[in-house]
């Protein structure tokens, strides 16, 4: 019988391996919304041209070459096509690469349906195994025209991580057991 993933363990199990057997800063359920201090004529473009200014990564993480990334966390595919009404698609100006994670057992459900999401969204695809493993099945394709973060930027998430971490001690907590 395949295991009963919820959004938590997903996000305990992509924790554990990127945190712990990659290495990598990561965090669950970080607000995404613009920040930029001192530039306010690009806050404005982006604002207009990204919507109202927020939503909730479900699981970020920066790359060892200083870039974002997002995954959203999807546990059936009722759940993965309401994603596909959102008005902003994960497109915050700071991502680099944005990919969706569900149990294996979803997409082999409905694979063609997925992949082809994927594929038009230019989103990466990760499976998680019944053993809690990760499988990267589609690679991200990545936002070119995004630059590394900047210091600023770095320091602003490592304080929202450093917060989403106090609330939600307990699944930090499971990543490093």
């Amino acid at each position: 019988m395949a295991k009963k993933w919820t959004e938590a363990t997903i996000v305990q199990a992509l924790g554990r391996v990127f945190s712990i057997e990659r290495g990598i800063d990561c965090a669950p359920n970080v607000l995404m919304y613009l920040h930029y201090y001192k530039d306010r004529e690009r806050y404005q473009r982006d604002r207009e041209n990204w919507g109202r200014g927020e939503y909730e990564a479900d699981f970020v993480y920066i790359s060892k070459s200083g870039y974002l990334h997002e995954i959203e966390v999807k546990i059936s595919i009722a759940d993965f096509r309401n994603d596909q009404k959102k008005r902003h698609f994960h497109d915050h100006p700071e991502v680099r690469g944005f990919s969706y994670c569900m149990p294996s057992e979803l997409y082999q459900t409905h694979p063609d349906e997925i992949k082809s999401v994927c594929e038009e969204k230019g989103a990466g695809l990760i499976l998680v195994q019944d053993n809690g493993t990760i499988k990267t099945v589609i690679e991200a394709i990545p936002r070119l025209h995004v630059p590394k973060l900047p210091l600023q930027s770095l320091i602003f998430l490592s304080k929202n991580c450093c917060k989403e971490m106090g609330k939600n001690l307990l699944t930090f907590s499971l990543f490093y057991i």
